[in-house]
């Protein structure tokens, strides 16, 4: 079977997709994955072949902001690559067996009705449209009388900034045009949520054929960690982790001075990812130490906590650990994963970093040392987290449909 899938956006968004391109070629498929040129080197390594958009997703990233602007950034940021996907997936397209997407790709639905093909969505968000609070947005107290519109709104500003674009890319495939891209995505595909049923439950507005719980889709992380750490690990208390993976602070230098005073008042020892926004500064105190990419699997069940942006993968890679968080919004759905870490009972309510100061940050970091009601809820959440299929609930989901569509007419 030739496979095709495509994801781009933050390590987030690629790397569970990569864990299930991964999972088709051990099975012997053919497989093809669209992405950006950020992660050539992590797929040769992988021997999965790419088509590569020219976007710098490190770039695209630090112009995402925590306020409404997110929104049409990231709508922005989908427009900008729409027409590369429909050059690079429409070629591909042509003797593929069936398309596997994220939320992001909004050529994919469009390609597959052209070529007449299965197609499935990934989602890592409950991102199906009713009277739920729409999880893309920084207002998670919306009243529910509201979120409809909200939806409605959300949708026709995709349609502004894509749908035109959209239309003229169908029309070369001899497509008719289509007035909804939101309706046009949700009608095509199959919606397996790449997340825990505990951390965003259903929503009883949403049809109930409409989506499949899979779970989390981990990607291996088996790489031991540094000396360096071990050994920092070993010298003391379970440190805190503070990272914020691919997104970016506006001012990690005052956020890194921040946080080292904060551990220090809060008698805490830290451990501090540098990730894409460069937190951190050379000669970092003794109660702390700076590290670049780490095995999350490997480093989270020793944190005594753990502080971070609230992506869905860290979220559910904390929840797997069985550690308190703490999370610090910037963008899109990271609000909604901040809302449900606190409503769950596992860690303190989500601030954004913008809005944090030392002693503020401080008592958060006693909290969550102290608190024994969020360590008995995490270990709670990891029983849960833990008993997903993830990435084989999604190749099995997939197979499973594509069989059936095989199967001979009664």
């Amino acid at each position: 079977m030739k496979v095709l899938l495509a994801a781009h956006g933050s390590r987030g968004d690629v790397y569970p997709m990569i864990a299930l391109a991964r999972r088709f070629k051990s099975e012997g498929h053919e497989v093809t994955m669209l992405t950006q040129q950020t992660f050539i080197e992590v797929l040769k390594s992988y021997g999965i072949n790419g088509l590569y958009t020219s976007e710098d997703a490190r770039k695209e990233m630090d112009n995402l902001d925590d306020d409404a602007s997110s929104v049409g950034n990231s709508i922005k940021w989908a427009q900008k690559s729409l027409v590369e996907e429909f050059s690079l997936l429409g070629e591909a397209s042509k003797d593929a067996d069936v398309l596997i997407c994220t939320n992001n790709e909004f050529s994919v639905s469009s390609i597959a009705e052209a070529r007449g093909l299965p197609a499935f969505r990934v989602a890592y968000i409950p991102s199906i449209p009713g009277n739920n609070v729409p999880p893309l947005i920084p207002w998670q107290n919306l009243p529910e009388f509201l979120c409809h519109p909200m939806w409605n709104l959300i949708n026709k500003g995709l349609d502004f900034m894509a749908l035109k674009t959209a239309n003229m890319e169908r029309a070369a495939l001899g497509l008719s045009p289509i007035k909804s891209l939101s309706k046009h995505f949700m009608a095509t595909f199959t919606n397996l949520f790449a997340f825990n049923e505990e951390l965003a439950p259903p929503h009883s507005s949403w049809p109930e054929d409409s989506f499949r719980y899979c779970g989390y889709a981990f990607e291996d992380q088996a790489n031991e960690l540094p000396r360096e750490l071990e050994d920092f690990l070993k010298a003391g208390d379970p440190p805190i982790y503070v990272g914020f993976g691919s997104v970016s602070v506006k001012n990690p230098s005052a956020f890194t001075e921040m946080a080292l005073e904060a551990a220090e008042r809060a008698g805490c020892r830290l451990v501090m990812s540098r990730g894409w926004t460069g937190l951190g500064r050379e000669n970092m105190p003794e109660h702390a130490i700076l590290i670049d990419d780490v095995s999350h699997d490997k480093l989270f069940p020793r944190m005594a906590a753990v502080c971070h942006h609230g992506g869905s993968g860290t979220v559910h890679r904390g929840a797997r650990a069985g550690v308190p968080q703490f999370i610090m919004p910037v963008i899109i759905d990271q609000f909604f994963w901040g809302k449900r870490i606190h409503s769950l009972g596992v860690g303190p309510e989500a601030r954004s970093s913008k809005k944090l100061k030392t002693e503020t940050l401080s008592e958060i970091f006693r909290d969550l040392k102290e608190n024994s009601v969020y360590r008995e809820n995490a270990r709670r959440l990891k029983a849960l987290v833990n008993k997903d299929g993830g990435v084989e609930a999604v190749y099995e989901s997939i197979v499973g449909e594509m069989a059936k569509k095989a199967e001979p007419a009664a």
